[in-house]
């Protein structure tokens, strides 16, 4: 079901492909798509940064006296 589809009273069956609406829908879903993925990279990137100097600190085995 479109999101459209009960409040457009223009609405007919197959009418998103050719409505200007529906591609400014589909334009901001994308747009807001691209914007969470490059958020979620770029905090990806300073974690896996942070984990990497964490375990670099760490001693790989146990001395033991």
């Amino acid at each position: 079901m479109l999101p459209c589809q009960n409040s457009c009273s223009q609405y007919c069956a197959g009418c998103h492909k050719t409505c200007e609406a529906w591609k400014d829908f589909l334009l901001e879903q994308k747009d807001i798509l691209a914007r969470k993925k490059d958020f979620l990279r770029l905090h990806n990137d300073t974690c896996s940064v942070i984990i990497r100097q964490c375990r670099s600190m760490t001693p790989s085995r146990p001395h033991y006296r």
